[in-house]
């Protein structure tokens, strides 16, 4: 897919992020999570923040274990500092998943997202 497509999608993304509108900003993400493999990182962390500002903490945990059984890892900050995942912080399912992150960046796998929450021009 081209940068311009994937531009349009982000921007229609952050546009329901500031409506409020989480529900249609999740969908939308789950809806295009394969359609830009080579931005899957950031698509995957919009569907976790969506589904843990809907209250879906249990999906939103699912789409960590997976991202990090694939081998990827976000950044303990961005885990830790984002405001769409603060309902999250302290759930003994995250709080291992961090930890996991954790050993998977020590042990070299793929390094995704340890940039700030800057790494995708606003706080989701």
């Amino acid at each position: 897919m081209s940068s311009r497509g994937f531009a349009e999608f982000q921007a229609k993304i952050q546009r329901l992020y500031h409506q409020g509108d989480y529900a249609a900003a999740y969908r939308l993400a789950n809806e295009n999570a394969n359609r830009y493999p080579e931005q899957m990182p950031v698509v995957n962390y919009w569907r976790i923040c969506m589904a843990a500002r809907l209250g879906e903490h249990q999906q939103a945990l699912e789409l960590l274990a997976q991202l990090l059984e694939s081998g990827f890892w976000y950044g303990e900050t961005l885990l830790r500092k984002s405001p769409s995942l603060q309902s999250l912080q302290g759930h003994p399912q995250f709080e291992k998943l961090v930890e996991r992150t954790h050993r998977q960046r020590l042990n070299g796998h793929i390094y995704l997202l340890q940039l700030g929450l800057q790494c995708l021009d606003f706080a989701l």
